[in-house]
């Protein structure tokens, strides 16, 4: 999982000398995931002087792999998505990889339905912004590259407990929405209801 971050507390010096290999050390350990963690210094805009933090946590890929029922680990899941939330409440996150938005997705999901498996059917990425021009001799980046398409908008669809198949967006900053929420095997559709029940918003037929 790869994050881009403005962290508040290393804002002068990422904008200026740039971090110390101390820094970098205090945001390894400070960042709230678990695992080993990679940590550099990167400009979305090529001609801009505004660097972020470019985060990689290595132990976190392919989340919900297309196709794959996981009903097993879902609460673990839960958690990481929690902390990317933490980061999304602070202000932090400049951007995320489809595994992070992933996460946020399912997170989201489970505030309408106790979730006993999921099933990731499909995955889009749209890139509202690409800063893939090479900006210097030397450069690295590459078209599949975070950093060069921070600003991307993730559509995912998940069948949820083989019943029902919810599709969600998840916006660059963190903000999911619900797009449609449909009965798995059913041609009628569903629609959202926000009157809590049991801790949980519940989803109620109606027709499409």
């Amino acid at each position: 999982m790869e994050l881009l971050l403005q962290l508040n507390k290393y804002g002068g010096r990422r904008n200026g000398e740039g971090l110390s290999s101390d820094d970098i050390a205090q945001i390894i350990k400070e960042l709230p995931f678990e695992g080993e963690k990679e940590i550099s210094e990167s400009k979305i805009d090529p001609k801009g002087d505004a660097s972020v933090i470019q985060a990689s946590i290595l132990g976190i890929t392919n989340v919900f792999l297309l196709g794959n029922k996981i009903d097993k680990g879902i609460e673990d899941w839960i958690g990481v998505a929690k902390r990317i939330k933490y980061l999304v409440k602070t202000n932090e996150l400049v951007a995320m990889d489809s595994d992070g938005a992933a996460l946020l997705a399912l997170e989201f999901v489970r505030n309408f339905e106790k979730l006993r498996s999921i099933q990731k059917t499909s995955e889009q990425e749209i890139a509202l912004v690409d800063v893939s021009t090479p900006h210097g001799v030397g450069d690295d980046r590459k078209a599949e590259d975070l950093i060069v398409k921070p600003y991307n908008y993730y559509i995912f669809s998940f069948l949820i407990n083989n019943e029902k198949q919810y599709i969600t967006g998840v916006k660059p900053h963190g903000e999911v929405n619900l797009i449609k929420c449909f009965d798995a095997c059913s041609t009628h559709g569903t629609r959202t209801k926000t009157t809590p029940q049991n801790g949980i918003r519940q989803v109620r037929r109606s027709m499409v």
